[in-house]
């Protein structure tokens, strides 16, 4: 039965897929495109099989889909990883998973802190993660290392996290050494889980590194340039200073570019034993170099393309040009600022590239893949919404409308109407009672929600990739969207090679200070774009804030045992095809309403002549009625002839309603 209208689900005559022949379809795409060797992105939404069908097939069985190769299945986080896990178990498939370091190395993880020596002196876990997160180094070469300087041994050996590549992904005879290795995004950095194999991707990886001093960057600007110096130092080139590198870099110096281009041979040594190293040092020089040396669009952003060939030190028997290599893609702002940097693992040289998203960000995935990734889905917009809601049991309502941001401080502060969500809140819980029992919100929102929200679990935007925390529950509420803000989709169009720039109220030819329409202080308009490639800046923003909106709505219904899930979505940044209903946005009281309504609280089965003598109520019992009317239309209030008036009714609350007003859900 629907949750939305009460109505009997439609049965299976009207044609739409039922869940097993939409798997069955995305498995023949998956092993046709893996047999052509093709790079692709399958649009595949939530439960039709994007980890069953890479977790529960016999691969080797299949080499004409294979190649004979081995078969990668790339997660986004180790609980998709375990989950799939779970999958292949229980279909008796051979597989293989690969840990992380924190899971496969006792040294990494701190439990020998105080046995191991470390150069200098920290503990071995606090040296171990600066070595990998600070200074780029693999932990292979890491553990080497350590394991050196502590005369060939450490208490952990023989290490997990180098005895699990044993036969990984081919066994000695070079055949395919089970039938699927499971792992996480940044495995693909590994050369062998990358030459000749047959990936899939599990989500979309994110390769990118911001750079700046806000909480939330990957690498501060210092750091950044004392990597660039540390490099220019360590290989003599003409200019030696932050200062001076940029300033030759925009001036387009000759010889300090052949230094970069050909850089003198450098002891591996060096990336681990000075401070300011980071194995990416070579290639984020040369692109930060190219960068600078670029010309900017009307965004303000440069970019500047390397290859980096230093992420690790082995080959492979075929010498392939791609094998153990990276791609960097460095981003300046019009300050000469590094924004960002992609620091993608070369796919090139993959067998296939077979990618599944329910809601693929095309711009995203190219900047993180490669260009030469194809789209493609294999269901129609109207076929998906008649299985959504027929057959996966999923339905959407769409509270008002409008973006509703809400990714900063600033914006919760300034968008966010606290009354608005407490009466939400606070109506859906009246409404679904204790089957009303989880909220998603932005990660800004987090605290208020958590302030207002009575039992209901809260998840964040941030961690709802491949969670199913709340495949069980009934009745949700998503709100606000998220917004990546002007800086990030400005980078990604810089990366991309893409001209456009935020539309702001003077437009391109502001006069800067002397400017007469907004005298230095160029006023955004709302979240549009302007240039050659607006179009593509709008789809991109676009892509981010509804991606986000649908992986929150897919957090329902999502497992085979899964009830029926009905899910109240306040923001209209939400994918076509996704919305079942709109209804209006919360109708908050006037102090003479509210007035009412507390006077009913306390005082129940009054009249409206007993309401209005109350100071502070309404004016007039006509007005009373009325309102206590509406509030009658909606469900909230109920009322009865008087025993002592013939012509007179008396009112009293359906229960505990909300507060401050009410959310019309008549129609649901």
């Amino acid at each position: 039965m629907s949750l939305a209208t009460g109505l009997d689900v439609l049965s299976n005559d009207s044609g739409w897929p039922t869940t097993e022949e939409l798997q069955s379809k995305l498995t023949r795409k998956i092993r046709e495109y893996m047999s052509n060797g093709a790079f692709t992105v399958m649009v595949a939404p939530t439960s039709t099989g994007k980890t069953y069908n890479g977790a529960t097939t016999n691969w080797t069985e299949l080499p004409h889909a294979t190649g004979d190769e081995p078969v990668v299945h790339l997660h986004y986080s180790t609980d998709a990883r375990d989950k799939a896990v779970r999958k292949s178990n229980a279909h008796d498939i051979d597989y293989h998973r690969l840990l992380g370091r924190g899971e496969a190395c006792n040294t990494y993880s701190g439990d020998y802190d105080g046995v191991v020596n470390t150069p200098t002196g920290e503990p071995a876990s606090e040296w171990m993660h600066k070595q990998m997160e600070e200074s780029g180094n693999t932990l292979s070469k890491t553990h080497q290392y350590l394991e050196d300087y502590n005369d060939g041994d450490l208490p952990c050996c023989p290490c997990p996290s180098i005895e699990q590549w044993s036969d990984i992904p081919r066994d000695d005879d070079g055949d395919p050494a089970v039938d699927v290795v499971h792992a996480q995004h940044n495995f693909a950095y590994v050369p062998s889980l990358v030459q000749d194999v047959n990936m899939i991707w599990d989500e979309l990886p994110s390769f990118k590194r911001s750079i700046g001093d806000r909480n939330n960057d990957d690498m501060t600007r210092a750091k950044f340039q004392d990597i660039v110096t540390a490099w220019l130092k360590k290989i003599d080139a003409p200019v030696k200073t932050w200062e001076m590198f940029v300033t030759m870099a925009d001036d387009g110096l000759e010889s300090l570019y052949e230094v970069l281009d050909d850089p003198p041979q450098i002891d591996p040594d060096w990336f681990i034993e000075n401070d300011s190293a980071h194995t990416l040092a070579p290639a984020l020089t040369k692109a930060m170099y190219r960068a600078l040396n670029d010309e900017p669009g009307s965004h303000g952003r440069r970019s500047g393309y390397a290859v980096n060939e230093l992420s690790r030190f082995d080959a492979n028997d075929d010498d392939d040009f791609r094998y153990s290599r990276n791609r960097i893609t460095v981003v300046v702002d019009n300050e000469n600022r590094p924004q960002a940097y992609w620091d993608i693992p070369e796919m090139g040289n993959a067998r296939s590239i077979i990618c599944l998203d329910a809601w693929p960000s095309i711009h995203e995935w190219r900047m993180n893949i490669g260009d030469g990734i194809k789209f493609d889905t294999f269901i129609d917009d109207e076929a998906f919404t008649q299985w959504r809601v027929n057959e996966r049991g999923l339905e959407v309502v769409q509270i008002g409308t409008g973006a509703k941001p809400a990714s900063s401080d600033y914006a919760v502060t300034h968008n966010v109407d606290e009354t608005a969500e407490k009466i939400t809140l606070e109506m859906l819980r009246y409404k679904y009672g204790d089957d009303f029992e989880s909220v998603i919100s932005t990660n800004a929102m987090e605290p208020m929600v958590e302030q207002l929200v009575d039992g209901e679990e809260v998840m964040p935007r941030g961690s709802t990739k491949s969670n199913g925390a709340f495949s069980h529950h009934k009745f949700g509420y998503v709100t606000h969207s998220i917004d990546p803000g002007d800086d990030y989709v400005l980078d990604l169009l810089a990366a991309r090679g893409l001209d456009a720039a935020p539309l702001t109220l003077c437009g391109p030819d502001c006069g800067g200070d002397e400017c007469p329409v907004c005298e230095g202080n160029p006023e955004r308009v709302g979240r549009a774009f302007e240039g050659p490639d607006a179009d593509k800046a709008k789809k991109i923003l676009d892509a981010v804030r509804k991606n986000s909106t649908a992986q929150a709505i897919g957090r329902y219904a999502r497992e085979d045992d899964s009830p029926r899930a009905l899910v109240f979505v306040r923001t209209s940044m939400i994918p076509d095809g996704m919305v079942d209903t709109t209804i209006s946005t919360p109708t908050k009281y006037t102090e003479k309403q509210k007035a009412v309504v507390n006077y009913l609280r306390e005082n129940p089965a009054s009249s409206a002549t007993e309401i209005v003598s109350v100071s502070g109520t309404h004016d007039s019992p006509q007005g009373v009625r009325q309102f206590l009317s509406t509030l009658m239309d909606v469900g909230l209030v109920n009322r009865g002839p008087s025993p002592q008036k013939s012509n007179e009714y008396l009112y009293m609350l359906d229960g505990d309603i909300p507060e401050d007003g009410y959310l019309d859900l008549t129609g649901i």
